[in-house]
């Protein structure tokens, strides 16, 4: 999702950060972001729920205790841009199965689908 909304808004100077992803087993992958998330969940901002679908484990990320004092050093502009573009992504991809995702994701930016395994 997080790359989605990079690719559809990133020409912006509105996301308050920038990955730069490499084709991976399941798509587009940046390590930075998994280490952002580690962050962020070590400091309660977020918190991540993992949910067992057969052989898969799926990841949902919630806001944490201490998301109001992290954001607090963003205007609320900042944020509320934020949140109108998560909000335009997950309401076009969060229901999308993770197969139907890929395709969309390798047919729309095919340079990411170099190393996947399905």
């Amino acid at each position: 999702m997080v790359f989605l909304i990079q690719q559809q808004f990133g020409d912006t100077d509105e996301l308050p950060g920038e990955y730069t992803y490499i084709p991976y087993d399941y798509g587009p992958f940046a390590k930075k972001l998994y280490d952002d998330l580690d962050f962020l969940e070590e400091r309660d901002v977020i918190t991540e729920n993992r949910v067992t679908m057969g052989d898969k484990v799926v990841y949902y990320y919630s806001l944490g205790p201490n998301a109001d004092e992290y954001l607090s050093n963003w205007s609320s502009d900042e944020v509320n841009r934020v949140l109108d573009m998560a909000e335009h992504i997950k309401g076009d991809f969060n229901d999308v199965p993770l197969p139907s995702l890929l395709d969309y994701v390798y047919s729309e930016y095919p340079e990411y689908a170099e190393n996947s395994v399905l």
